[in-house]
């Protein structure tokens, strides 16, 4: 998930998993549920990161949808 700001908009990655199916995850301490549609792999999650600390921006190695 990507935020620039505190207002809209917000943007989730688009993986290739099913909108119907929920992932839990921890995020700050606080369980979270999110459709694993939004997944990436892990390689392309690195790729993002290193683009993301190189620029600030978001990465567009990523497919986005806007929420």
């Amino acid at each position: 998930m990507f935020w620039e700001s505190a207002e809209p908009p917000y943007f989730q990655s688009r993986g290739t998993g099913s909108a119907d199916e929920r992932i839990d995850f921890a995020y700050d301490g606080q369980e979270t549920e999110l459709p694993s549609s939004v997944l990436i792999g892990r390689e392309l999650a690195v790729a993002a990161l290193m683009e993301f600390a190189d620029s600030g921006r978001r990465p567009d190695c990523v497919a986005w949808d806007e929420t």
